[in-house]
């Protein structure tokens, strides 16, 4: 796909992510023959990513996952999924609803995060803002990746500085003409530092993306130890509160 923000052709790795779900159901593909149902760390985790020219450096690469609505294998008696989070060192596109069927633990770890809705086409991504246009797309899943800073810096060091970042609204980079239509994200979200593969400035309207109605809301689901998603860092805090003195 042709990424106007970037001004590049991505060079996409696509994960289909209910084939994936069917292959490891049907053949053991997975370390120690664990299933889809395993729970080690919480569930599953995948790690997804691109090697070549660059892949260190700024680069066009891309990870996307698509057909991903329910974190499930098609076949009827599959084991299911306890979660999953998707990591990647890449630039993550997801394109579509994500786990809005069955909810699970689920959780993205990128350099940076792009949203595709449910109407996007890799064939119109090269035509102007008014060919692209969004259907309304939900999202449940945790987010944690990088993201652009204003003035070069975070907090009210940056706010008087340089030019705007898109802020918390433009955590997930957009691509489409979203008027008139819904992007849903329950979840939550946190920012690491810009990103280490792209430098694409933030641009309202132009060729780049016009806004949905945000709806962002955090998923309650997130407090209970039990339903967070595969890798959520836990902690254990220990305080003395009374010292005795045995003779």
């Amino acid at each position: 796909l042709y990424n106007h923000r970037e001004a590049t052709n991505i060079f996409m790795l696509d994960v289909d992510l209910q084939g994936l779900f069917d292959c490891i159901n049907g053949a053991s593909v997975l370390e120690g023959g664990r299933g889809l149902d395993d729970t080690t760390d919480g569930g599953l985790v995948l790690f997804l990513s691109v090697d070549g020219p660059d892949s260190a450096a700024v680069n066009n690469y891309g990870v996307r996952v698509t057909n991903g609505a329910e974190l499930a294998a098609t076949p009827m008696g599959a084991p299911n999924i306890a979660g999953l989070t998707v990591v990647t060192d890449q630039a993550l596109y997801i394109q579509g609803d994500y786990n809005t069927v069955n909810k699970k633990p689920a959780a993205f770890l990128a350099d940076s995060l792009n949203v595709l809705s449910n109407n996007w086409n890799d064939a119109n991504s090269t035509l102007a803002l008014a060919s692209r246009p969004a259907t309304s797309t939900s999202i449940h899943a945790a987010m944690l990746a990088g993201t652009d800073t204003t003035g070069g810096a975070e907090g009210d060091a940056g706010q008087d500085s340089g030019n705007y970042g898109g802020g918390l609204e433009n955590f997930a980079r957009l691509h489409e003409n979203w008027t008139g239509d819904g992007l849903f994200i329950q979840g939550s979200m946190v920012s690491l530092s810009e990103p280490a593969h792209v430098d694409g400035a933030w641009v309202y309207g132009g060729t780049q993306y016009l806004p949905p109605t945000r709806i962002l809301t955090f998923d309650e689901d997130l407090r209970d130890p039990l339903l967070q998603p595969p890798l959520t860092p836990q902690f254990v805090f220990l305080r003395q509160e009374l010292f005795v003195r045995q003779f």
